[in-house]
């Protein structure tokens, strides 16, 4: 019995020593998805910037065209019209969205009116806008995390607020990562995201 007992004495001492490895493996994993998903955005910014120069220094539109021709020209929204300025794979899932959509992004890449074809968004009141016309570039939401799993996230998915307990804002370890209008990207709580102008707020989906 004494035995036994010193040997459950020290199953319980490992597993109370295994809680901390646990959770410090699990924040090692997040941060590790969330450096990943901020490149993916820097990326998407990037790519952005260079659509801009070639369109008179104009954000590109929601919707470019009606319907799908099932390739990305012409463009059918946003995403797909970034296209021509990609070089390699895509970078359009944030590695921390639970549903899956990595494996549906290969089914729809040809498809961009299709859910699940880009899990970022693209704030909808830059749309067709010039650069000229931001007061305040990087305090003005580009693009951000998204896709809660619910949501049609086609080659046109945009937003120019966050719905209530959206979860997507809380992904990475409380918060979500944002790409700016002048390029750079910064992780984020949501309380500090707002629809105010550049002015009252420090991030905002505002473009004055």
């Amino acid at each position: 019995m004494q035995r036994k007992g010193e040997f459950l004495c020290l199953i319980g001492g490992l597993l109370l020593l295994s809680f901390p490895l646990y959770n410090y493996m699990k924040r090692a994993r997040e941060v590790a998805r969330r450096d990943s998903c901020q490149s993916n955005l820097k990326q998407m910014a990037l790519l952005i910037a260079h659509y801009s120069e070639d369109y008179d220094g104009h954000f590109p539109l929601i919707a470019v065209t009606d319907a799908p021709n099932g390739g990305a020209s012409p463009p059918y929204g946003w995403y797909d019209a970034l296209f021509p300025y990609i070089r390699g794979s895509t970078f359009s899932q944030c590695p921390s969205e639970e549903s899956d959509l990595q494996e549906d992004y290969v089914y729809n890449q040809g498809k961009p009116d299709q859910a699940d074809f880009v899990d970022y968004w693209f704030n909808s009141n830059l749309a067709g806008v010039s650069r000229k016309r931001l007061v305040r570039p990087s305090f003005t939401i580009l693009t951000g995390d998204g896709g809660d799993g619910k949501e049609n996230t086609n080659a046109r998915f945009s937003r120019n607020s966050l719905p209530p307990n959206y979860a997507p804002a809380r992904r990475h370890l409380g918060g979500a990562n944002y790409a700016f209008a002048d390029g750079h990207v910064k992780w984020i709580l949501p309380h500090e995201v707002s629809t105010a102008p550049v002015a009252n707020s420090n991030y905002t989906f505002a473009i004055k």
